[in-house]
């Protein structure tokens, strides 16, 4: 599961750290192994804009179809095309506006939540967004423990710089830990809660908008997800004989 990337928790600061895995190229040369993840991500948009139920069900008839529904969904959002067209142009610019769009991040958080930690998509905003003809505010990504059905909702930032995404990120924790927004917010999850006719009482009462505020809190684990470049990587060197 998500092989190309590699995973190393820290346990006593509460952090990860993703990397795309380093290998082996054609010529027998030491790089990052770019084209392989992207294509583990690409697999999973189908359930990341439609979600795993709607995935399953269209791939009954056909993989393709499921996945071609899935972009579509994707590349119906403004930016998506705005950034496709831009990137395909003969001449690019290089601002970053674009790696700044929620959904590139949202899209990579989604595979870390699910492939690395093993937390199960509850809620795609991307299928509520073309469903409801608007924009679904409020957390990036929307996702449960099956076993101590605990809610994980995340915000991503997707930046060239570290200081950049992580400032933005703080700033998203100062705007967002607030009985407003929260109660803005699970006021929406619920609606889509029940339109997915998901059967888990716990989570359901955990999302409901008038359960206590605390309560909440102490089941929740939000993740600040942040994807940068590093220097670090230009000076990566391997050892003989090691993996």
């Amino acid at each position: 599961m998500g092989k190309k990337t590699e995973h190393y928790p820290y346990d006593d600061i509460k952090t990860h750290c993703f990397h795309i895995v380093f290998d082996l190229d054609k010529n027998g040369n030491i790089c990052q192994s770019e084209e392989d993840w992207c294509d583990e991500v690409f697999d999973e948009i189908p359930n990341f804009a439609l979600g795993d139920e709607k995935a399953r069900e269209i791939s009954k008839d056909s993989p393709r179809k499921a996945t071609r529904h899935g972009m579509k969904l994707l590349y119906e959002v403004k930016e998506i095309k705005e950034a496709n067209a831009e990137y395909l142009s003969s001449n690019p610019s290089s601002e970053d506006k674009y790696l700044k769009r929620g959904e590139f991040g949202e899209l990579i958080l989604y595979y870390l939540l699910k492939k690395k930690l093993g937390k199960p998509q509850l809620i795609s905003k991307i299928y509520f967004k073309d469903s409801y003809n608007a924009v679904v505010h409020g957390f990036d990504a929307v996702h449960y423990d099956k076993e101590s059905n605990e809610l994980w909702i995340g915000e991503s930032k997707f930046y060239k710089d570290k200081n950049s995404a992580l400032r933005e990120l703080a700033d998203d924790l100062d705007k967002h830990f607030n009985l407003d927004f929260f109660k803005q917010e699970f006021t929406i999850i619920s609606d889509r809660f029940k339109d997915l006719g998901i059967q888990n009482d716990e989570i359901k009462d955990l999302i409901d908008p008038d359960t206590k505020f605390i309560s909440k809190l102490v089941n929740i684990n939000v993740c600040f997800f942040a994807l940068f470049d590093d220097k670090i990587l230009q000076s990566f060197s391997y050892e003989q004989e090691t993996d």
